[in-house]
């Protein structure tokens, strides 16, 4: 913040200089004028946030000055210095927009309570000034609003030059859980960020705003004017190595051509367009060049005809090593295009799930079932927007098939297996359609090799079990019988009464009792 001290007494201005910790209260920078006419050139020239001024004295007072600043739509905020209590003058000021005035000779404390006021107030206003263009660049960016129907917040003649911000963010752990990097990372930190590495640039007015949430995360910024190459670069690398820095995350940044207020959107649309296809970049500034309708697509690599097959092959024989091989250099070769194919990876996606489906059809396992979470779910639809996403989607894929496919060649058997989960888990809810997520087995076919191993059905053995604990803590323990129920897997205590009885040929409190009997 910027502070302008006005009194044509010089000693006052020392003094207020030298007696408070402006720095302490977030000023940068204390700008001083002895006259009405300093004043004025100073508040042109360096913009200053708050104002102190002394109403009387010569060449124009203070009550003048105000109604110059707001005679001209200055923003700032005015503090007035006065020996007067006349309430006339009290009243002016206000009329004229005086934010307070502080009685001489001057109270340290209420000088210093008035500037905290003062500099909260500014806060707030600011705040709510940011969130209005907030407001108009949503609407107008995410096409919630034609353009003709915004209230425009800028000259007619302005333009604007837009930016995209994209994150590698998402990784796997040894799990094979997907993790993110800033997913923690709050819409007020990161424009923290982006205001401290374009803080050469910035103008008021400029706005950084999340476009996309949820499991896709990108951000949009809005710079008035052309800004200088070189600069914004500088601007955007230190943006970039930032969000390395802090959170090892990944990121670029694309610049798109500059463009008026009626033609920005249809430019930020062609900029959406072109980071969708650009697949191959990293740690970088993009500088997209401008939309030209003569542009032809560039042609997508060959992809050979056998490669399914290969796929299949490699998955069949359990060739791990070979396929994330072959898998690499065709995604290399989209890479080495000087613009990737968004349609070529969406293809070679399809191509690679349908030869993984088809060799764990062929195994009797339920791709469906394997596949279901909501990291499957983030990261397909995230793998064709760069080709780290899609080496991240084909490393979770094949990592959740080859522990299964070993898992299922190992010593145990599927009844085994099974047995083992519901031994562990029998105070879950679980059923037949549980047997999908433990082995990934169609449930029907689960069940039927699980009643050929064990001798009875699933749902039986898994009633048995908890029958069976529950009897163990009746004869144990103290707890109430509602507890008890719970405590196995059932959460309504007459329906746990009626199969305890059919299993056992009393109730609960019955066969309480007759342990204590006996």
């Amino acid at each position: 913040m910027k502070i302008l001290i006005v009194d044509d007494d010089r000693f006052v201005i020392a003094a207020l200089k030298k007696k408070i910790e402006w720095e302490k209260y977030g000023f940068s920078e204390v700008l001083t004028a002895h006259s009405m006419s300093e004043a004025q050139t100073v508040i042109t020239s360096d913009h200053p946030d708050i104002l102190i001024s002394d109403i009387n004295m010569p060449r124009g007072s203070g009550l003048d000055l105000l109604s110059w600043i707001k005679e001209h739509q200055k923003k700032i905020i005015t503090i007035l210095l006065t020996s007067y209590t006349d309430f006339e003058y009290a009243k002016r000021a206000v009329e004229l927009g005086a934010f307070k005035y502080v009685l001489k000779p001057i109270d340290k404390e209420e000088l210093t309570a008035t500037i905290c006021d003062a500099a909260a107030e500014l806060k707030k206003q600011n705040s709510d000034i940011e969130e209005k263009y907030h407001v108009f660049w949503r609407k107008l960016l995410l096409r919630e609003s034609p353009v003709g129907e915004l209230d425009s917040m800028y000259p007619a003649e302005a333009v604007f030059t837009p930016l995209l911000f994209t994150f590698d963010h998402y990784y796997l752990d040894s799990e094979n859980r997907l993790l993110s990097r800033i997913r923690s990372v709050n819409n007020g930190e990161m424009t923290r960020i982006f205001k401290s590495s374009y803080s050469d640039i910035l103008k008021k007015g400029d706005t950084f705003i999340p476009i996309h949430e949820g499991s896709h995360i990108s951000y949009a910024a809005v710079l008035q004017g052309e800004p200088d190459h070189d600069l914004l670069d500088k601007c955007c690398r230190s943006f970039i190595d930032s969000l390395k820095s802090l959170y090892n995350c990944p990121s670029n940044v694309y610049a798109g051509s500059y463009a008026s207020i009626n033609d920005i959107r249809e430019q930020f649309n062609h900029l959406e367009d072109y980071m969708k296809n650009d697949l191959t970049s990293v740690q970088q500034t993009v500088f997209a060049p401008q939309k030209n309708a003569h542009d032809t697509a560039v042609g997508d690599p060959q992809i050979p005809a056998s490669h399914i097959d290969y796929m299949i092959r490699c998955m069949s024989d359990g060739d791990y090593d070979s396929l994330a091989e072959y898998v690499h250099q065709y995604l290399e070769e989209i890479a080495s295009l000087k613009h990737g194919s968004a349609t070529a990876i969406s293809n070679f996606q399809i191509d690679f799930v349908q030869a993984l489906y088809s060799t764990l059809r062929e195994k009797g396992i339920s791709a469906n079932h394997l596949y279901r979470d909501e990291t499957y779910h983030t990261l397909s639809s995230e793998a064709v927007l760069s080709i780290y996403n899609m080496e991240l989607y084909l490393q979770y894929m094949l990592n959740g098939a080859e522990r299964f496919i070993n898992a299922s060649n190992g010593n145990k058997s599927v009844g085994k297996i099974i047995k083992d989960y519901v031994d562990k888990h029998y105070m879950e809810d679980i059923n037949r359609q549980s047997l999908s997520q433990i082995l990934y087995l169609d449930p029907d076919y689960a069940s039927k090799l699980f009643k050929n191993e064990i001798g009875i059905s699933f749902t039986n053995y898994v009633i048995e079990k908890r029958i069976e604990i529950a009897k163990d803590l009746l004869r144990t323990t103290l707890l109430p019988i509602s507890t008890i129920a719970s405590e196995v897997g059932y959460d309504n205590y007459s329906y746990f009464t009626r199969i305890f009885k059919k299993q056992t040929g009393s109730t609960p409190v019955e066969f309480r009792m007759q342990v204590k009997n006996n």
